[in-house]
């Protein structure tokens, strides 16, 4: 019975030996196909090609050995054996049937293959070495500076180093307190005399008021203020004019009356002078017959004189009335063409000053909007010089600039001489 037991111990043990190799034998072919796995992806994978072939014939040669012994094993299966059998058993019997652990060489192997994976490793691989230095970055061609049109207070900072900005952004905003003044009081004052523009303009209109008219160019909160003001003006300026030609008028009809009287006055006398001097005549032929008598025609004669001197004054208050008549028509002309060339001059005045005003206005909005700093151009933010709010900035002032799109930037730095490979 023992012998019996013995022979089938002996035909059960080369089995036996066959499922302790496989385990082994297929870590150590896991092992080498992940080495040349390894070494495949290296520099020096062409050099191990044939060994690789050669290991991999054997591999797979092992690997058919190992597969038939697992069938082998699945079509024999060996009884289950406890603690206690085995301890009956001889020793050699005892070894084969309760075989050592697989973990401690599997340490062992997975050891040795790290190790010769860091061997590997340490040859092929390359090291990146770090060093810390202080430097810039600069653009590889020119940049864009940004600089302040106006001085002012900084109240807002839109952007920060290598922020990307778009053409027309607005990078950076001024306090606008004093130029929303300037621009106010400007518009006022261009609102003022534009008013006073059309008011001298309706003044050479023959009708004014109807003339005037609000202009469309001012803000109407300013219309509504200024065209009452403007409108009495205008009617003053109007009823001031038409007295003073009134005025003239009047001294032109009182002229026109007594030239009338003058005309009448010598047409009567330049009427009864010849009558008069027919009887002078006829009195001297009578008193030179001696049919009547010399007093008379003396006193005839001096009346004919006084006649005639009364003619030729009248003929000078004639010349005197027309003199002054057209004196007065001519006066009166001046008074217009003073009154046009004065209201032209101040209008001519007006207008000077009102371009000169706007101007000025269109220069303080430009102002204006000098204080919302824009980006000239798209780009990133570089050299930002203006870091917080509050921060005053000259005319001029360069506050940050901006590399343009699609550029390189280049790194300058300094290094110690240790830290140069």
């Amino acid at each position: 019975m023992s012998e019996d037991i013995l022979n089938h111990q002996d035909t059960k043990s080369p089995r036996s030996n066959e499922r302790g190799l496989r385990p082994k034998m297929t870590f150590l072919v896991s092992s080498c196909l992940g080495g040349l796995t390894f070494l495949k992806s290296s520099a020096i994978a062409h050099k191990l090609e044939s060994i690789a072939a050669e290991a991999t014939e054997l591999f797979r040669r092992y690997g058919r050995i190992a597969l038939h012994a697992y069938k082998q094993d699945k079509a024999n299966p060996r009884p289950k054996r406890h603690a206690d059998d085995t301890a009956f058993l001889p020793a050699a019997l005892e070894i084969v049937e309760s075989p050592p652990s697989p973990l401690g060489r599997a340490i062992l192997w997975t050891i040795m293959a790290l190790f010769a994976i860091a061997i590997i490793w340490a040859c092929l691989s390359k090291l990146d070495l770090h060093a810390s230095a202080e430097g810039r970055t600069l653009p590889e061609q020119d940049v864009l500076p940004v600089q302040a049109q106006e001085a002012g207070r900084v109240q807002e900072i839109k952007v920060l180093n290598g922020d990307q900005v778009q053409k027309g952004d607005v990078v950076m905003v001024l306090d606008p307190t004093e130029g929303a003044s300037e621009v106010t009081r400007l518009e006022r004052e261009v609102a003022e005399l534009t008013v006073r523009a059309v008011r001298l303009r309706a003044q050479l209109e023959d009708d004014p008021l109807k003339a005037f008219a609000p202009p469309a160019n001012i803000r109407p909160e300013l219309a509504n203020e200024l065209l009452p003001l403007h409108r009495h003006l205008l009617t003053d300026r109007i009823e001031q004019q038409r007295a003073t030609l009134s005025g003239l008028d009047r001294k032109s009809e009182s002229l026109q009356a007594e030239r009338r009287s003058l005309v009448a006055e010598v047409e009567r006398l330049a009427s009864t002078i010849p009558l008069m001097r027919s009887r002078v005549d006829a009195k001297e032929g009578l008193a030179d017959k001696g049919y009547s008598s010399r007093l008379q025609a003396i006193e005839l004669k001096e009346g004919l004189l006084d006649r005639e001197h009364g003619l030729s004054s009248s003929r000078e208050k004639l010349k005197r009335a027309e003199a002054d008549l057209t004196q007065a028509a001519e006066e009166r002309r001046q008074a217009v063409a003073k009154f046009r060339a004065e209201t032209l001059s101040e209008l001519a005045d007006v207008e000077d000053r009102a371009n000169g005003k706007r101007q000025e206005l269109e220069r303080a909005k430009q102002l204006e909007r000098g204080f919302s700093i824009t980006a000239p151009d798209s780009g990133t933010v570089q050299q930002l010089s203006v870091r917080s709010k509050g921060a005053v900035v000259t005319k001029g002032q360069t506050v940050l600039v901006v590399v343009p799109e699609n550029d390189r930037l280049k790194v300058e730095a300094r290094l110690l001489n240790k830290d140069v490979p």
